[in-house]
């Protein structure tokens, strides 16, 4: 995938039908057309530094798109060795090789990436990682994956609140606590459920 398939992806028409709002620990979180062309238009004016690598030279181990709000490290050696383990706030990578599913993991972090870009602070590790698995999964679902696709934990647990929205606009507020439960649960989150990611701009 390359720069110009990145903003193609963020501007087209399904991803403007991937919008929802729901209520998290300290408001509301909305996703729609804004969100992603506010991270395509960052990108454009140098705000968000966009780096598409081979999949075996992403920062993250296994990632398929990673955007980081502050400066960080990278953890995978093969990219340590190449570019150095420091990493600049405000840059988000995804794989060159691109099909659906690795699409909805960019659509994933670029609601990340808008949230830092709107400076929205205060919302819990585990609210603003449900409001971004919603959005990845119904991406998959406005493009027609297979559910025998969609077989991890937490992306299971979204696609109820997923098929409320398709269904009626609107996301189930039971089904929605039900993701942020399994999120909390969850290894990947359960160090840092309660914490806020740091978010500047």
């Amino acid at each position: 995938m390359s720069r110009q398939s990145v903003l193609r992806l963020l501007k087209n028409d399904v991803v403007a039908r991937v919008r929802f709002s729901v209520a998290v620990n300290n408001g509301t979180v909305t996703v729609n057309k804004e969100t992603f062309t506010r991270v395509a238009t960052a990108i454009e004016d140098g705000r968000v530094n966009l780096t598409i690598l081979p999949a075996n030279e992403m920062p993250w181990n296994g990632s398929g798109a990673v955007y980081f709000s502050t400066a960080g490290n990278a953890n995978n050696p093969t990219y340590i060795s190449k570019y150095g383990a420091a990493i600049p706030a405000n840059s988000l990578f995804s794989r060159e090789t691109f099909g659906r599913v690795e699409e909805g993991l960019l659509i994933h972090e670029a609601v990340h990436a808008s949230l830092d870009l709107t400076s929205s602070t205060g919302i819990i590790t585990t609210h603003e990682e449900a409001a971004c698995y919603i959005a990845e999964v119904l991406y998959n679902r406005r493009m027609g994956l297979s559910l025998t696709r969609i077989t991890e934990q937490i992306r299971v647990a979204a696609l109820p609140v997923v098929n409320s929205i398709i269904r009626t606009g609107t996301a189930d507020a039971t089904k929605y606590q039900d993701l942020v439960n399994t999120i909390t649960a969850h290894p990947l989150y359960s160090g840092n459920a309660t914490l806020c990611y740091t978010r500047d701009g």
